[in-house]
């Protein structure tokens, strides 16, 4: 029924909540979802398949909880229903945008920030009947991600990322993992900076929450910053850091360039592909 919904259909169904006078409204989809930005201050997020109506829900449960205790600003959901929910916009613009302008104390308090926000994410006792580990299903490593790509990669980043991969689940099979409740998604461009002030306006698309690895949610650091930028998180995340923590982190990263295919295909965004594969080549090759 979702799926059948078109531009005029969502808009009647915002204007029906909405108090306020709908003047100009931009649209874009994502990974299962349509979003709309109303007035230039208010976002509407609909969730379209079985799989992100369930994420939602975890969200609408969340996020006013998580709210309280959070030292950074988190959507505050003053509009929802089954398959949306509306928020105010955080006044700030995703930290790549404005990464390489900002000053090196700038970018340390920033980073100072997220690793309290991290601790806090991380150590919150949270549960929901829909969270789980892997929300866009892709839990089995070996035949949701390797399977279908591995006959793509050339024979030298294929046999290099084998042998990456095997060494890695052998030596996880060995050291247990304290799974905690993530952000799931923590891209750049779902953290907000604030030019104004200069500091971190807010985190937001808590659309892939579960219950993971803590260090899934600093691989796009890692990725986007570098490992400069991981060691400066780290300084100020105090949740327990295990030896083998940022070789986990790592892993993530490499992970991920993997499951991009995956979340590509089941959301029809499949012309992409030859720019994941330049990045597993990148990564493998040598």
């Amino acid at each position: 029924m979702n799926n059948a919904m078109n531009e005029n259909n969502y808009i009647d169904v915002i204007k029906s909540v909405f108090t306020e006078p709908i003047q100009e409204y931009t649209m874009k989809g994502g990974y299962g979802n349509i979003v709309f930005e109303m007035n230039n201050e208010w976002i509407f997020r609909f969730s379209k398949e079985e799989r992100d109506l369930q994420q939602l829900e975890i969200e609408k449960s969340f996020l006013p909880e998580f709210a309280q205790l959070s030292a950074l600003p988190v959507p505050h959901i003053e509009y929802q229903g089954n398959n949306f929910i509306g928020y105010r916009k955080l006044d700030g613009i995703p930290l790549d945008e404005v990464y390489d302008e900002i000053s090196e104390e700038q970018k340390n308090e920033a980073w100072k920030s997220i690793g309290e926000f991290l601790t806090q994410l991380h150590a919150t006792d949270f549960t929901h009947k829909n969270l789980v580990e892997y929300p866009m299903g892709d839990a089995d490593f070996w035949n949701d991600l390797w399977k279908p790509i591995e006959t793509q990669l050339s024979e030298e980043t294929r046999k290099n990322a084998l042998k990456y991969f095997t060494e890695y689940f052998q030596g996880e099979s060995k050291n247990s993992i304290n799974k905690t409740l993530c952000h799931g998604d923590f891209h750049p461009n779902h953290i907000l900076f604030n030019q104004s002030s200069k500091k971190i306006a807010g985190i937001i698309d808590f659309g892939r929450v579960c219950v993971n690895d803590p260090a899934v949610d600093f691989n796009l650091i890692e990725r986007f910053f570098g490992k400069d930028a991981i060691n400066t998180v780290l300084q100020y995340y105090t949740q327990d850091i295990p030896e083998n923590f940022r070789e986990r982190i790592t892993f993530q990263n490499r992970r991920r360039l993997f499951a991009a295919f995956f979340h590509a295909k089941i959301v029809g965004q499949t012309a992409s592909f030859p720019r994941y594969l330049q990045r597993i080549e990148d990564i493998f090759s040598n």
